[in-house]
This record gives C-alpha cells, structure tokens and sequence, in this order.
C-alpha cells in the first residue's frame, strides 16, 4: 500500500508550484539563475542544491516571539550527538507535560496562542528550537536531529503525557513514534508524510532540469549515509499499521505548503488515528484562536488537571 502512497504524493508534487509567495519575480530569476549554473557548471550547482535542501530560512524575531520566550519559566540547551545544540523552553511548574515540536523554518514561540492556553489549564508546555531555527545557533539542520531532540526530552522530562507537533516536527514526531516513543495524546497537524516527496516540491518550486533532480537525490542519499534506503526510512506512513499508538490528524482544505493528500495517506495507513479536516485556516492553524486549537484542547482535555 505505501507503493500506492508513494505515487499519489509523487504525482501531486509534479504539478506544485508553491505559494503565492514563491511565484514572486524575485524565485523567477533565482530559478533562471539555477538553470543557467546547471548549463555551465552542473556539479556545484548539485552541490549548491543540496546545502540549499537542509538551510531553513531563519525567520525574524518579533516582539510577540520575544515576549513568548521571555514567560518562561526556563530556558536550557540540550547537546545532540553531532555537537550541535537545541534550545529548550519550559512554562508552566506543574501538570501534565506537553511537548510542542515546531515545523521547518518555525520556531517554539510560533506557538504563543497555545502556550498560553495550554499553561492557562494546568499542563507545562516544554518547547524547542532545533538547530539553525529559532534562538539555535547553526546553519543547517535534518530530521535526524529534530528525531533525536525529541527522544532526547522525552528521556529527559521522563516521557510526556502529550506531544502536539507541526508540519515537519510532524513528520519527526511519527519517527520517533516509530522508534519507540508511546505518550497518552499525540496530534499531528499539517506533516509532510512523504519523504521523498519533500524533495520533490522542492525540485518542483524551482522547475529543476531532470539531472539536477537525479543529482539532488544522490547528494541527500549520501548526507545520510545509508544511500536509497533513505527514502523510505524517513516515511511516515511505512509501518504504521503495526503502531498502536492513538493520534489525532489536522489538516486544512487551505494548506498551500502540505497537500491533503499527505494526511489522507497517513491516516489510511495508520488505524489508530482519526483525521480531522478544517476548512480556510491554511498550513498552521495554531498560530490564532480558532478551531485548530479548540481540536487540540479538546483532544488533551482527558488529561487536563
């Protein structure tokens, strides 16, 4: 069945052209710059491509980002077995903990909305900024290093009764579900579930000539070290009949960065999670009051204190 996965978000990925924001003049001339390096130089292009694929954009700090981190109750760091580090953020003294894994290019204030609500009701929210995101020192970052942040606060707080995670810390979070990791409440919202499929709307977005897509692959199956079985290793929806473990699905109708698609796949392949769809709230419903939230509290209120 994940075969069948593979080739509906492949197919869907083909035709992607991004955002609005990515169709501006500006992306036009950095796709006619790559085509023109891919012509004259095609091995740095490739090589250029591929630092591209792990380097967020570091997002701006707001005053809502800095007043977010400044209620904290404690702000530490956690070492990741490749010597980069994480900023951990806690609020809240006491409850049920709650773990909130942040996106790709996001960062752990991006949950202020509810942070706020979730210590307003009894449970400590415990919150991270991975390597190169956030207040995280770094460049460059990958899903194994937001996997082991994960494992590593869950051995650390001695296991959360909940883990609420977004887009890419998402498809983090189900890794980790697949290593092993069990909690009472696990919501995921707007994930990517297909590995391979993330390199194929990046290659989409910039209209990538065929080779530069082949040299890509190769470059990413080598950052890994475990060279083809790197596409499936990552997938979320591989193995998950198995996982007994309860979970909560959100997606928007609206979502312009993670197709539908992606969640209709994971919950066919996963029994124990239920999806729910939203309508017009797009890729992060819980960065405002609204029904993203509401799910989400509902979904926790058995643990609330």
């Amino acid at each position: 069945m994940s075969e069948h996965f593979d080739q509906l978000i492949e197919q869907a990925y083909r035709q992607y052209r991004g955002p609005a924001y990515m169709r501006s003049p500006a992306v036009s001339c950095i796709k006619m710059g790559i085509r023109l390096m891919d012509l004259v130089v095609p091995g740095p292009t490739a090589a250029y491509l591929g630092k591209r694929f792990f380097t967020p954009r570091r997002v701006p700090t707001r005053e809502s980002d800095k007043q977010t981190m400044g209620m904290a109750s404690s702000v530490t760091y956690i070492t990741l077995s490749n010597d980069k580090q994480a900023v951990v953020y806690h609020w809240g003294q006491q409850g049920p903990k709650v773990l909130l894994a942040h996106g790709w290019e996001s960062r752990a204030s991006h949950f202020a909305r509810l942070i706020q609500v979730l210590v307003e009701r009894g449970f400590q929210v415990i919150g991270f900024d991975a390597p190169a995101h956030g207040d995280a020192e770094g460049d460059q970052s990958s899903i194994v290093e937001f996997i082991e942040i994960i494992q590593q606060l869950e051995r650390q707080e001695g296991g959360f009764d909940a883990i609420v995670a977004h887009s890419f810390g998402g498809l983090s979070a189900i890794n980790a579900v697949k290593a092993g990791l069990r909690t009472k409440a696990l919501v995921i919202v707007g994930a990517p579930t297909h590995f391979s499929g993330l390199v194929t709307k990046y290659a989409s977005i910039l209209n990538l000539p065929a080779r530069q897509q082949q040299r890509l692959r190769g470059y990413i199956e080598r950052y890994f070290g475990i060279g083809e079985a790197v596409w499936q290793r990552f997938n979320a929806y591989e193995g998950l009949r198995q996982i007994e473990q309860p979970a909560l699905i959100i997606h928007d109708s609206a979502d312009d960065i993670v197709l539908e698609v992606e969640a209709e796949c994971l919950a066919q392949a996963w029994p124990a999670a239920c999806l729910v769809k939203t309508q017009g709230l797009g890729h992060n419903p819980l960065r405002r009051p609204g029904e993203g939230i509401d799910l989400v509290l509902a979904h926790l209120a058995p643990l609330q204190p």
